[in-house]
């Protein structure tokens, strides 16, 4: 067992490698030629170099839009690319046409399941106080448009491709366990956002994600969940950047809140298991395509 745990994590780590390398490559592209732009525009004055270094806020507005797309580009780039390589890969073969092989009812349960999720976790993540080292680029892409579509669906379709149907997928293959599958899948998900406040909520949200995807065998039912959460990210990130909403509620109103949504969490959870056949009647992960 322990062999192919080591085994299933080599797999993961070179796929991780893979989708660093592509992304960095491509950010690194997507910046440097918007600051070329915004030298060439006369928005900014300097050598490419020294302004990479600089903080993305001391650049003035326009300038910080142009980056800001540049970033959007690279980054919904780096999407299309790794989706192509995991595909190409084996691990996940992508059907983008076949037939969802999940039902409506246990579709929509799993999507209020992670709707109410959401609230409870995001409580969970503001009791541990962790720095959001990431605020400013997520609050600069949100307002573009395609930065924020980026955020909101593209980046959540190539997540769940990655982490629930190729990483879980390959580790339950391995070894046979749906929990350790699920673990560490989640915890792979949260350490790769490499933020602190990040690491914590996507772990989280990744056990959540990872049970409905094994319990459903549908990638869909954790892609239109994920699309959720990120889209209600967005919206909270241009709506409220500029409201303290750490003091909207006091400890006690936020016990009583955490307790409402992990109940509700836990009903829906329920809801979906009773809606579906017997994990041990069925295979999990029903939809994949792939390769040892």
């Amino acid at each position: 067992m322990v062999k192919k745990i080591l085994k299933s994590l080599g797999v993961v780590l070179l796929l991780l490698l893979v989708y660093a390398a592509v992304q960095s490559v491509l950010s690194i592209a997507g910046i440097v030629l918007s600051l070329l732009y915004c030298t060439s525009s006369g928005l900014l004055e300097g050598n490419i170099l020294d302004l990479m270094q600089q903080k993305i806020s001391s650049f003035p507005a326009e300038a910080q839009a142009v980056y800001a797309t540049g970033m959007a580009i690279a980054l919904f780039l780096s999407t299309i690319v790794m989706l192509v390589v995991i595909h190409a890969s084996g691990l996940y073969r992508i059907k983008p046409f076949s037939k969802p092989s999940i039902g409506a009812k246990p579709l929509l349960y799993s999507t209020v399941l992670v709707f109410v999720s959401i609230f409870a976790l995001n409580i969970v993540a503001a009791w541990m106080n962790l720095a959001d080292n990431m605020e400013q680029e997520f609050n600069l892409l949100s307002r573009d448009i395609v930065g924020a579509l980026t955020i909101s669906v593209f980046a959540p379709i190539l997540e769940e491709v990655m982490f629930r149907g190729a990483i879980q997928g390959y580790i339950m293959r391995k070894t046979g366990k749906p929990w350790l599958s699920i673990l560490l899948a989640s915890l792979v998900f949260g350490i790769f956002h490499m933020n602190p406040v990040q690491i914590a909520y996507a772990s989280m949200l990744g056990v959540v994600l990872g049970w409905i995807y094994y319990r459903t065998g549908s990638l869909l039912s954790v892609i239109v969940g994920h699309v959720l959460n990120n889209s209600m990210a967005t919206i909270v990130m241009l709506t409220l950047s500029d409201v303290d909403v750490s003091a909207a509620q006091s400890v006690s109103s936020e016990i009583f809140s955490f307790v409402f949504f992990a109940l509700l969490s836990l009903f829906f959870a329920w809801k979906l298991n009773r809606s579906l056949p017997p994990a041990g009647k069925r295979d999990a992960c029903v939809d994949l395509e792939t390769v040892n």
